[in-house]
């Protein structure tokens, strides 16, 4: 599996209609793995809202932190993935 990264400060580039694809994609993966460790958010350094596990759709596996990064602040994703998603 291909694990999608996430890039601080660089924008999606997405439109409104694609982000919400995107994120709608990630919301319904299959859960893969979880863990119980609370990450903080590097933008306010405040705990992540979020369980911390990984979903997958048996290609590619990206971690809630991704999804939330995704959504709160429309940080740009694997460009790969988005293509898989979005095409």
């Amino acid at each position: 599996m291909i694990e999608v990264q996430f890039f601080r400060g660089r924008q999606s580039g997405c439109t409104a209609a694609q982000k919400d694809k995107l994120l709608s994609y990630m919301r319904n993966g299959r859960i893969f793995c979880a863990s119980p460790s609370i990450k903080k958010d590097c933008m306010t350094g405040k705990d992540l809202p979020v369980f911390d596990y990984y979903q997958t759709d048996g290609q590619y596996i990206w971690s809630t932190e991704a999804l939330y990064y995704l959504e709160k602040y429309d940080f740009d994703i694997s460009s790969d993935f988005k293509n898989h998603v979005l095409n």
